[in-house]
């Protein structure tokens, strides 16, 4: 799952170590998205794809 719209498969935004940048808009509004990155005013988040996946947010709960 891209660092976006994923959350932990059994407890979703609960842990937010696993939450999408996406999920967690937390530094103002976006300013640029590449495949390898979402872009804030003062905060970037990056792909990190030896972590563990998460869940799209949508499918949580199913």
């Amino acid at each position: 799952m891209p660092p976006r719209w994923g959350v932990h498969p059994k407890v979703g935004t609960i842990r937010v170590d696993h939450c999408g940048a996406l999920v967690l808009v937390i530094s103002g509004p976006i300013l640029s998205i590449t495949s390898d990155t979402i872009r804030h005013r003062g905060l970037t988040f990056y792909r990190k794809p030896h972590l563990p996946s998460g869940v799209p947010l949508w499918s949580f709960g199913r």
